[in-house]
């Protein structure tokens, strides 16, 4: 059942990236400061993730505008989580739990119990969750 679950969260992410016009502006790598997250870590290991999974979680915090259209005006903070993958070839997977009010740095680590090893696996909690 669980690894059922996972198949279907990994395909409406993999649609919903298919199904999105290319988006403008990057954010430069540097930007972003990863750390270890003991909140979060005590938060998943209840759930059951894997101490392996554990060991690799890192989370971090991102500064994006409110309105992409206005860059220089409000932002707002973003909460983010990933467990970091061994193998640095292989692709990342950004996962988002859809939401309303649902927080999802915890799912970067119970899809990446399920994946395995390989690829990283970034989550991101919903404005006003995180």
């Amino acid at each position: 059942m669980r690894v059922r679950r996972t198949a279907a969260w990994v395909s409406a992410a993999a649609l919903s990236a298919a199904a999105l016009p290319a988006c403008g502006g990057t954010v430069a790598a540097d930007t972003v400061a990863w750390e270890p997250c003991t909140d979060l870590a005590a938060y998943v290991t209840d759930l059951g993730v894997d101490d392996s999974v554990v060991d690799r979680l890192q989370c971090a915090s991102l500064e994006v505008p409110l309105n992409y259209a206005d860059p220089g005006g409000r932002t707002v903070e973003l909460a983010l989580s990933r467990v970091q993958g061994t193998d640095p070839a292989a692709p990342a997977l950004f996962v988002n739990p859809g939401g309303p009010g649902v927080e999802g740095r915890s799912m970067a680590a119970t899809v990446a119990s399920d994946l395995g090893p390989g690829g990283t696996v970034v989550g991101i909690d919903l404005r006003g969750t995180g």
